[in-house]
Protein backbone atom coordinates (compact mmCIF):
# COMPACT_ATOMS: atom_id res chain seq x y z
CA UNK A 1 0.00 0.00 0.00
CA UNK A 2 2.58 2.58 0.91
CA UNK A 3 4.72 4.08 3.83
CA UNK A 4 1.90 5.90 7.30
CA UNK A 5 4.62 8.80 8.05
CA UNK A 6 4.34 9.41 11.32
CA UNK A 7 4.78 11.35 14.10
CA UNK A 8 5.99 13.48 11.63
CA UNK A 9 6.10 13.96 7.68
CA UNK A 10 8.83 15.09 5.45
CA UNK A 11 12.49 16.06 7.30
CA UNK A 12 13.48 17.26 10.56
CA UNK A 13 16.46 19.41 10.46
CA UNK A 14 19.32 18.28 11.94
CA UNK A 15 17.46 15.47 13.14
CA UNK A 16 15.68 17.37 16.06
CA UNK A 17 12.86 19.46 16.45
CA UNK A 18 11.83 21.69 19.69
CA UNK A 19 8.37 21.15 21.35
CA UNK A 20 7.34 24.04 24.18
CA UNK A 21 10.68 25.47 24.44
CA UNK A 22 12.22 21.84 24.39
CA UNK A 23 14.79 20.49 21.74
CA UNK A 24 14.58 16.89 21.07
CA UNK A 25 16.95 14.54 19.38
CA UNK A 26 15.91 11.23 17.75
CA UNK A 27 19.31 11.00 16.20
CA UNK A 28 20.45 7.26 15.79
CA UNK A 29 16.67 6.28 16.15
CA UNK A 30 15.52 6.89 12.42
CA UNK A 31 15.68 4.57 9.28
CA UNK A 32 16.91 7.67 6.62
CA UNK A 33 18.47 10.70 6.50
CA UNK A 34 19.07 13.04 3.52
CA UNK A 35 22.39 14.30 2.81
CA UNK A 36 22.27 17.67 4.88
CA UNK A 37 21.47 15.06 8.17
CA UNK A 38 17.94 15.31 8.07
CA UNK A 39 15.58 12.76 9.79
CA UNK A 40 12.67 11.98 7.27
CA UNK A 41 9.56 10.25 7.92
CA UNK A 42 8.99 9.37 11.64
CA UNK A 43 8.94 5.77 13.31
CA UNK A 44 5.41 4.27 12.07
CA UNK A 45 6.88 2.84 8.36
CA UNK A 46 9.63 0.87 10.20
CA UNK A 47 7.50 -1.15 13.01
CA UNK A 48 5.60 -4.08 12.49
CA UNK A 49 1.88 -2.88 12.85
CA UNK A 50 -0.84 -5.61 13.95
CA UNK A 51 -3.64 -7.18 12.64
CA UNK A 52 -6.43 -6.84 14.60
CA UNK A 53 -8.91 -8.05 10.78
CA UNK A 54 -8.26 -9.38 7.33
CA UNK A 55 -10.96 -10.23 5.27
CA UNK A 56 -11.09 -9.78 1.12
CA UNK A 57 -12.10 -6.44 1.12
CA UNK A 58 -11.01 -5.19 4.32
CA UNK A 59 -7.77 -4.95 6.55
CA UNK A 60 -7.37 -3.36 9.84
CA UNK A 61 -4.36 -2.82 11.95
CA UNK A 62 -2.81 -0.75 15.12
CA UNK A 63 -0.21 0.46 16.64
CA UNK A 64 1.26 2.13 20.18
CA UNK A 65 4.10 4.61 20.23
CA UNK A 66 4.76 4.23 23.75
CA UNK A 67 6.48 7.25 25.19
CA UNK A 68 8.11 4.53 27.38
CA UNK A 69 9.86 3.10 24.78
CA UNK A 70 10.00 6.37 22.77
CA UNK A 71 11.39 8.96 25.00
CA UNK A 72 14.85 7.80 24.13
CA UNK A 73 14.32 7.55 20.74
CA UNK A 74 13.23 11.59 20.94
CA UNK A 75 9.48 11.26 21.16
CA UNK A 76 8.27 11.02 24.84
CA UNK A 77 4.69 10.66 23.96
CA UNK A 78 2.06 8.21 23.55
CA UNK A 79 0.13 7.62 20.33
CA UNK A 80 -2.54 5.56 19.61
CA UNK A 81 -3.26 4.52 15.77
CA UNK A 82 -5.51 2.72 13.82
CA UNK A 83 -5.59 2.56 9.78
CA UNK A 84 -8.53 0.98 8.02
CA UNK A 85 -8.19 -0.48 4.19
CA UNK A 86 -11.17 -1.38 2.41
CA UNK A 87 -11.84 -2.07 -1.21
CA UNK A 88 -15.01 -1.75 -2.62
CA UNK A 89 -16.92 -1.21 -5.90
CA UNK A 90 -15.95 2.40 -5.84
CA UNK A 91 -12.06 1.77 -5.16
CA UNK A 92 -10.06 1.78 -2.06
CA UNK A 93 -10.42 3.72 1.13
CA UNK A 94 -8.21 4.48 3.93
CA UNK A 95 -9.09 5.52 6.95
CA UNK A 96 -6.28 6.21 9.53
CA UNK A 97 -7.12 7.49 13.39
CA UNK A 98 -4.85 8.45 15.86
CA UNK A 99 -5.18 9.14 19.97
CA UNK A 100 -2.88 11.18 22.16
CA UNK A 101 -3.27 8.55 24.79
CA UNK A 102 -0.44 10.18 26.76
CA UNK A 103 -0.63 13.07 29.59
CA UNK A 104 0.67 15.89 27.73
CA UNK A 105 -0.31 17.52 24.22
CA UNK A 106 2.34 16.13 21.47
CA UNK A 107 3.74 17.74 18.13
CA UNK A 108 2.26 15.21 15.68
CA UNK A 109 1.89 14.60 11.67
CA UNK A 110 0.48 12.19 9.60
CA UNK A 111 0.82 11.76 6.21
CA UNK A 112 1.33 8.30 3.26
CA UNK A 113 4.22 7.71 0.58
CA UNK A 114 1.56 5.78 -2.38
CA UNK A 115 3.39 2.96 -4.30
CA UNK A 116 2.52 2.53 -7.66
CA UNK A 117 2.19 -0.43 -9.53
Amino acid sequence: MGDVLSPWIGRLEKQEYIWRETIHSVKGHVASVDAFGNANHGFARLVDWRVRKLSENEAVATWELNEKEYAQKGYPFSIQYRITYKIDANGLTVCTSAKNVGKESAPFGLGYVVQHV
